[in-house]
């Protein structure tokens, strides 16, 4: 694997995402490069297809067809039910982002109370 994730820091280097300064000095990218970035990723990623090699075989039954039509309609149904999810998560966490951005107050104060709870154990287990 470490193959692979090199490959990936040379593929994104060449690709630079070409970063501007955003809002709060957040840097933004375009959104055509990162899909460009996790498309070249997806493809490049050797753990996919030996996924799909390992986990769709068992589902294909050869009296019901072509194999290898049962394997691309399978591909089909996880990429569209992956993609159903995962436009869901980015829904519900870009809500989330919004709500805590205008009613961030009452968890900055439960982080304190966290932090200081977990000072207080800290320094009472190293009393021991």
């Amino acid at each position: 694997m470490p193959t692979f994730h090199a490959l990936a820091l040379f593929i994104a280097a060449g690709l630079a995402l070409n970063l501007t300064p955003g809002p709060d000095m957040l840097y933004v990218a375009a959104r055509g490069a990162i899909y460009r970035q996790g498309v070249i990723t997806n493809v490049l990623n050797p753990t996919v297809a030996l996924f799909f090699l390992a986990f769709l075989p068992q589902f294909v039954d050869a009296s019901r067809g072509n194999p290898a039509l049962q394997v691309v309609a399978l591909g089909l149904v996880f990429n569209t039910t992956g993609t159903l999810v995962n436009l869901g998560v980015a829904a519900g966490s870009s809500r989330a982002a919004a709500r805590l951005r205008t009613q961030s107050g009452w968890l900055q104060r439960v982080t304190g109370v966290i932090f200081v709870g977990l000072g207080l154990k800290l320094a009472f287990a190293a009393r021991r």
